[in-house]
């Protein structure tokens, strides 16, 4: 933002000539060598016509004369060789008007004094840039008519004006930015430096970055005659200080936001003070991200005006509040937010104030709390004036942790110290200024709770912590490339080693096929007595101290030469009853089965009826019960009855379970449910 706005101006080191009379119709070039033109009657740029003043020019006015554009006039000075505009001896003339409505007209690098008003636009395009007002009873004043020509007023220097710096009237296409504006209204009346009218048009400037400050009114004032509303102007990233008013709005609106309007009020005076004064019951500006500080009041509110200072309630985010509000204190020592002595009720939600807490907050606001008379002025919620971190991130990799911070978006008048890092509830970092964050040799498998803090000052705080608990589990890499091959009798296994790199040490591999485990610390492993044609689905994983990698899958169907020794297959038959309330009987028969050794170079063997067991598992897969059956007879119904208890003879509770006939070389499952 450019509030220190240096207008350079060459002083002249060449001695004055007399110089040359000018009056009447004027066109052409006025160059430095005819210095001065002294203005010794009313001037008039022609229809159709055009005057260029050139670098170096003065122009001294000799009586209440006014030069009248009616063609256009290009005054272009340099940073180095300005042209100047004055009244002889401090005679007060009429100044510039330009009246031409199609053909644009330039001031740069030009100082412009003692005028009634020193440009003034009647629909008539301008750019004015680097130019110096002082000592005019008014600056600039703009009139637009129907379709608003173009004004551009920028970089521009405008002081000691006993009126206005800028009076627009009704014009919608106007820019104010970078300007320095002050030491207006010194004649005492009650105007803006920058001051908005409308009888009955569309007013909706734009002013924006400027340094507006040290007026005896209004740093800004709008005022629709009317009541209509027509006047909207964009204010927009300003610092607006040291005015008895920073912005008055009346019967007006706009759109207020960015802004610094900080410290305005006239000491000893009781009626001054106000950062933002709304008034008539069609105002209701809205006002985003403004600092008001250090002004009597923050916000002066009366008949009938409401303010749009912060909905998070309504679908737009354009009018979310987040504006910093907070010592606004009178000559009585009374701190007043927002002073409210409309009838209308007051959005001001989404705002930081003088504390964080309600009822502290309550006391800097006058409302229909104080007097029923008038509207309520809703500030709730509001953010906090220690913002935490927007958020904390974290990344892991190869045992280094790091620690990513991301600075609040919220807003606060607090100044910013640093942030405060903990694990474990130890402070391992006291306000650092830094967003990132390295822990070295960071634990696997161990949850560690990490959190972040802000501190602040001025005032002195903390914000609330962020916190969130890590937890890096430990690299347990599965053994790679598992293979199988179907030999006369057996399955071999084969698999290479996990990959390097896992994190825990390693201790077995475990061999899952058919509800059976088996555990080898070789790359390679046999199978023995699978059913011939039974496809069966096997399972490798590695087992690390830290626990067990995921698996390897692999289905196969086992073919081998023995399918003829496979008799009598075994049926489990059922269970009565099911449902069940205190026992169930679970039958099966068991048949002849031909089994074979279970190690290579051993005889083959056949047992008539080897032993059974019959496992009762819950729906968890946890066995509860268990049954074993020794040398049960061939082809005979068998049966044992569960009376609903596990192995500890502890009654389990009702639900779903699995029973389970196995056999070497044979299984079967049926479900169970028990209802108490």
């Amino acid at each position: 933002m450019h509030k220190c706005i240096a207008i350079l101006f060459m002083i002249f080191s060449c001695t004055l000539l007399a110089g040359i009379d000018v009056f009447g119709d004027q066109s052409g070039v006025w160059s430095a060598e005819n210095n001065p033109y002294n203005v010794i009657g009313d001037i008039t740029v022609p229809d159709n016509e055009s005057l260029e003043i050139q670098p170096g020019v003065i122009v001294e006015v000799q009586g209440i004369y006014q030069i009248t554009v009616i063609g256009d006039i290009q005054v272009n000075g340099s940073v180095t060789d300005s042209i100047r505009f004055y009244g002889n001896e401090g005679l007060i003339w009429e100044g510039i008007r330009l009246e031409n409505e199609t053909l644009e007209n330039n001031f740069g690098y030009c100082l412009i004094k003692n005028a009634e008003t020193a440009i003034n636009s009647i629909n008539s395009p301008i750019n004015i840039s680097n130019c110096h007002f002082n000592e005019n009873e008014k600056a600039i004043d703009i009139f637009g008519i129907g379709n608003p020509a173009e004004i551009n007023i920028n970089t521009c220097f405008i002081e000691n004006c006993q009126q206005n710096g800028v009076f627009i009237v009704e014009n919608s296409n106007v820019t104010i930015n970078s300007c320095n504006i002050t030491q207006c209204a010194l004649d005492g009346q009650p105007r803006g430096a920058i001051q908005l009218s409308s009888q009955g048009g569309v007013n909706d400037p734009v002013i924006t970055d400027n340094w507006i400050h040290h007026n005896v009114w209004q740093g800004i004032s709008a005022w629709d005659v009317t009541g209509a509303g027509n006047i909207y102007p964009l204010i927009d990233d300003n610092i607006i200080e040291y005015n008895l008013t920073g912005i008055y709005l009346y019967y007006a609106n706009g759109e207020i936001r960015n802004n610094q309007i900080n410290n305005n009020f006239v000491s000893g005076n009781p009626n001054s003070g106000a950062g933002v004064m709304i008034s008539g019951s069609t105002s209701c500006p809205v006002l985003t991200c403004n600092t008001i500080t250090g002004n009597f009041t923050g916000f002066y509110i009366t008949d009938g005006a409401s303010a749009n200072i912060g909905d998070i309630n309504n679908v737009s985010t354009d009018d979310d509040g987040m504006n910093l509000i907070y010592e606004n204190i009178d000559e009585s020592f009374n701190t007043w937010s927002v002073y409210n002595m409309s009838s209308a009720d007051i959005k001001a939600e989404n705002n930081v104030w003088d504390s964080d807490d309600d009822e502290e907050i309550g006391v800097t606001i006058f409302d229909d709390n104080d007097n029923p008379a008038f509207g309520i002025v809703d500030y709730e919620p509001y953010l906090p004036i220690f913002p935490p971190p927007d958020s904390v991130t974290y990344y892991y990799s190869q045992g280094i942790l790091i620690i990513q911070i991301y600075p609040p978006s919220t807003p606060t008048y607090a100044s910013f110290c640093g942030y405060n890092i903990y694990e474990d509830g130890s402070q391992i970092a006291y306000n650092t200024p830094f967003t990132f964050w390295v822990i070295a040799n960071f634990p696997y498998g161990i949850p560690v709770t990490y959190g972040v803090s802000i501190s602040y000052e001025d005032p002195p705080g903390y914000s609330a912590m962020v916190d969130t608990t890590i937890f890096v589990p430990h690299l347990l890499n599965p053994p790679q490339n598992l293979g199988y091959q179907i030999v006369d009798d057996h399955v071999h296994l084969t698999w290479d080693e996990p990959e390097p790199g896992s994190t825990s040490t390693f201790l077995h591999y475990n061999i899952y096929i058919d509800g059976n485990q088996y555990q080898t610390e070789n790359t390679s492993y046999d199978i023995y007595d699978l059913i011939n044609g039974q496809v069966y689905q096997l399972e490798l994983t590695a087992e690390y101290n830290a626990g067990e990698s995921d698996p390897l899958e692999v289905e196969f169907t086992y073919t081998g030469t023995f399918a003829d020794d496979d008799i009598h297959p075994v049926t489990l038959l059922s269970n009565y009853p099911n449902p069940f309330n205190t026992e169930t009987t679970i039958y099966f028969t068991a048949g002849s089965i031909g089994l074979r050794s279970t190690s290579p170079g051993q005889a083959q063997n056949t047992e008539t009826c080897p032993p059974w067991r019959i496992s009762i598992y819950n729906i968890k897969g946890q066995k509860v019960k268990e049954f074993l059956i020794i040398s049960p007879s061939p082809g005979h119904t068998l049966s044992v009855t569960w009376d609903g208890t596990d192995d500890n003879r502890k009654s389990v509770p009702s639900g779903i379970y699995f029973c389970k006939l196995k056999t070497r070389g044979y299984s079967k499952t049926i479900k169970i449910l028990l209802m108490k």
